[in-house]
């Protein structure tokens, strides 16, 4: 299948140019590849978080369900059923992010979440955050991501409000630094400046 970001642009196209026969057909083999953990796999699940089919997503869901949690692997079935799963999934996603061990691969699958299941998007963002030392998150992607997700913030916001100011407060001076940069998207940054200020 070959690999890479430039290979999944190609696919993605050719998946969105086929007739709706050829499309299911597609998905149903990359469904195939993906829970059989063929060769290139991983971008079998990348195409399927955006193509996956009702039917291929409830087998996504029952091959994740035989995963044990700290098999790396089952982060690629959760990043599809985050992404395309309805509240019949949740609780797998919730067992996996909310469970008392904060998991290695946490901040692999918290964002496939957003906006699907907004509330447990919150939560999990917010336990990553608390439980991990400020140290390794502070000025890093984990805070940049949020400067194109005003909206995702907000949701972020209410909760650690509630739950862990003291956390609350370092996100806020690592957004506030943020927004002394020039790069970022003007029209998210003055929604951002708003959130925090508020």
């Amino acid at each position: 299948m070959g690999s890479g970001y430039d290979f999944i642009e190609f696919l993605d196209k050719q998946i969105q140019q086929s007739e709706e026969n050829e499309k299911t057909e597609f998905v149903n083999f990359l469904t195939q590849k993906a829970i059989n953990q063929e060769e290139d796999y991983a971008i079998a699940f990348s195409l399927l978080e955006k193509f996956c089919t009702d039917n291929c997503l409830e087998l996504i869901f029952k091959k994740a369900q035989q995963i044990n949690f700290a098999d790396q692997n089952i982060i690629y079935y959760l990043n599809v059923l985050g992404k395309r799963g309805t509240e019949k999934h949740k609780q797998l996603l919730a067992d996996y992010l909310l469970s008392d061990k904060l998991n290695e691969n946490h901040s692999f699958v918290h964002w496939s979440l957003y906006p699907n299941f907004p509330d447990l998007f919150a939560k999990a963002y917010s336990k990553y955050l608390i439980e991990t030392d400020y140290k390794k998150w502070t000025g890093s992607a984990i805070v940049q991501a949020f400067m194109t997700h005003p909206k995702a913030l907000e949701l972020v916001k209410q909760f650690l409000e509630v739950n862990n100011k003291k956390v609350w407060t370092h996100f806020k001076n690592d957004l506030q630094q943020e927004l002394t940069k020039d790069f970022w998207n003007k029209t998210n940054k003055k929604e951002i400046a708003t959130i925090i200020c508020s």
